[in-house]
């Protein structure tokens, strides 16, 4: 069955925002709560863009994809965490920073217009 096509699903960010889904799921982080607090951070930025794209008033937008850097932040933390514990492979965890840094940077583009 092929997937819901939706007019957010043509834009960058919303295939950054999924990737940054897969990357943090194949992070494997070892600790079971670490990654759950990761995964679920990610599948909330994602959904939030996912949420906040349509919307043409530009405050309801604004707050869904700021809802979104903030889960971004909070994977950022979690794997900073998971790196200082050694509890993710270095090269995973630089994976799911450079997405999550270009996913942010594509959100604050689209919140200044």
């Amino acid at each position: 069955m092929p997937a819901l096509s939706l007019g957010a699903q043509a834009l960058d960010v919303f295939h950054i925002s999924r990737d940054l889904v897969r990357a943090v799921e194949a992070a494997r982080i070892a600790d079971t709560d670490l990654c759950d607090h990761a995964t679920v951070a990610a599948r909330s930025a994602f959904l939030s863009v996912c949420e906040g794209l349509p919307h043409e008033e530009a405050a309801t937008r604004w707050v869904c994809l700021e809802r979104a850097r903030a889960a971004i932040h909070h994977v950022l933390a979690v794997v900073d965490l998971a790196v200082a514990i050694d509890d993710i492979e270095a090269g995973r965890a630089r994976a799911v920073e450079a997405l999550a840094s270009k996913m942010e940077a594509m959100l604050i583009a689209i919140q200044r217009r």
